[in-house]
């Protein structure tokens, strides 16, 4: 049966996220990091200055009005030379996050899930990695990869994608951990998928919507405005408020809450898919559940919905070839389903032809367990 549930379940689309934090973002730590190293070097040759000048003419306003300045320069020189090596450090562990996602996805794509979950769990800085997953006490969090991705600037659309590539791996059979069971492993995978349904995630692709509007509405200003460049360039903080182009071309063609909830729709529907499977009665009662919550989602993102109604249709066949039961209707929704109908239909003919995905109904078993 497990088999079955891995070969129902859906893939999310990766064209509709990033899966690298944007290099312009990379760039500004390390554009930061150089010009405060450069400040430190010049306010430490100032401080030079005003000890050799001690030195020289060893008075009393000298040394105490020297003095106070070198003491400042140092303290000054000091604290900017932190900074630049925080900046420097903040570029570093964002190219080794990049890397560590190229080559998951790689080894994802290639079908070696062992590797995904071994490159997924390296280190990114010392002593530090998104989860361990070695031995039998260990376990994932995904509250943490969340914040640890969040934090270093990935988006949340991404961070539910990673999340439902992991639980599918983790509740694949195909990996092994010591000490845990095929059982142990697909409990973590039902937790890293209600990940991916996090509030926090929606939180942030709201936020981020937010400030592109913002950014776009004072665009104008900020172009013709010649002291923000020049603000800009003596400036030797970081301004984290800056949005990257790529995330601004994004958003012109899908806001990235629609995009995050196309994706947790997928996790919706490949957790229903196992409620399914497992037949249970508090399992099916969930499932229904879930269906209507797509069915919700459908309505509200119309315009964005690609071919997840279809999808919620032949789920709804699943159920009812499964257990036999169908999805109460409400009374209210009886016409205006109807009347959509024929349209529906027309468009799932035309998505079933252009799809190789999505037949889920067409699976069928062999005695071993194996898809055909």
């Amino acid at each position: 049966m497990a088999k079955v549930s891995i070969g129902l379940m859906l893939k999310a689309d990766r064209s509709l996220v990033r899966h690298q934090i944007p290099n312009e973002e990379i760039l500004s730590f390390k554009k930061y990091a150089f010009k405060n190293e450069v400040a430190a070097g010049v306010t430490l040759i100032n401080s030079a200055y005003y000890y050799i000048m001690i030195i020289i003419s060893p008075s009393i306003p000298t040394i105490l009005v020297g003095g106070t300045l070198l003491y400042l320069g140092l303290v000054f020189s000091n604290k900017l030379f932190k900074r630049s090596f925080l900046n420097f450090e903040e570029s570093k562990i964002r190219e080794r996050l990049n890397l560590i996602m190229a080559k998951s996805l790689k080894a994802y794509d290639d079908g070696e899930y062992q590797k995904f979950l071994e490159a997924l769990s390296k280190e990114f800085k010392i002593g530090v990695s998104l989860f361990k997953l070695r031995k039998r006490e260990d376990s994932i969090s995904p509250e943490d990869i969340i914040s640890t991705l969040l934090g270093y600037g990935f988006r949340s659309d991404y961070i539910a994608y990673l999340l439902n590539l992991l639980g599918e791996v983790l509740s694949s059979g195909k990996i092994r951990v010591e000490g845990k069971t095929t059982k142990d492993l697909k409990a973590i995978a039902m937790d890293v998928f209600n990940g991916a349904l996090n509030k926090r995630l929606k939180e942030e692709a709201k936020e981020l919507d937010n400030r592109i509007r913002e950014s776009q509405k004072n665009c104008h200003i900020n172009n013709v405005n010649p002291l923000n460049k020049f603000i800009d360039f003596v400036s030797l903080k970081n301004n984290n408020d800056n949005i990257a182009q790529e995330h601004k071309d994004d958003a012109q063609e899908m806001p990235f809450t629609s995009r995050l909830e196309e994706i947790r729709n997928i996790t919706i529907i490949n957790q229903a898919i196992f409620d399914i499977l497992d037949a249970g009665e508090e399992e099916i009662e969930r499932a229904i559940k879930s269906i209507k919550k797509i069915q919700d989602s459908i309505n509200r993102n119309y315009q964005f919905v690609n071919v997840f109604k279809w999808r919620c249709e032949i789920l709804e066949d699943l159920l009812w070839v499964i257990t036999g039961k169908e999805l109460p209707k409400e009374s209210s929704k009886e016409s205006s389903k109807e009347s959509s109908k024929e349209s529906s239909k027309e468009s799932s003919k035309e998505s079933s032809q252009k799809s190789s995905k999505l037949p889920l109904i067409s699976y069928t078993v062999n005695d071993n367990g194996d898809l055909l």
